[in-house]
């Protein structure tokens, strides 16, 4: 967290003052003032804040007199500062991390559950297959006793009443045997 607010300072030193180089920005904020060892200190923490900024892309490699923002810390600066960028940066690892915490739960759930599915749908052929083979059984019983569908004869719009009663009785008279 230090390191983070330090990174902060820095970055907000050098977006507002381009020409400075990095040993000046590091010797405003950490003032090696307060050190007890003549400033060996502040140069090892000057050197290993230098590896950090280009680790992390916040500088590109500097030169003696000046020190340059990459466009990364530049965006980060505008959009927040640097701070703000590492909160989102580990909200969004977290959001992963409980991503595959739940796709390995699913996995899991699945793993046990995957016959279940199976046995249903061959359960389900089955059962339709039956339906299927009873519904075509009775279809042809029915055909068998569906009345005989009969030509009209050319010229007959409508069939006479009488005609009619007497295939009905035919056809009554058939069903009973």
């Amino acid at each position: 967290m230090i390191n983070d607010k330090i990174i902060e300072e820095v970055i907000k030193v050098l977006y507002n003052d381009k020409s400075i180089p990095l040993h000046d920005v590091l010797y405003k904020i950490l003032d090696p003032s307060k050190d007890n060892d003549g400033g060996k200190s502040f140069l090892v923490a000057k050197n290993r804040l230098r590896e950090i900024l280009v680790d992390e892309k916040i500088i590109e490699k500097t030169t003696p007199t000046r020190t340059e923002l990459t466009h990364f810390a530049k965006t980060i600066f505008e959009s927040g500062g640097w701070l703000k960028h590492v909160n989102e940066t580990n909200k969004s690892l977290k959001l992963k991390q409980s991503k595959e915490e739940f796709d390995y739960q699913i996995s899991k759930y699945l793993a046990k559950t995957k016959w279940w599915p199976l046995g249903i749908s061959i359960i389900s052929l089955i059962i339709s297959l039956l339906q299927l083979k009873t519904c075509s059984t009775q279809s042809t019983t029915i055909d068998k006793s569906q009345k005989p569908i009969i030509p009209k004869e050319e010229g007959q719009t409508k069939m006479d009443s009488s005609k009619y009663k007497l295939m009905l009785e035919n056809d009554s008279l058939n069903l009973k045997l």
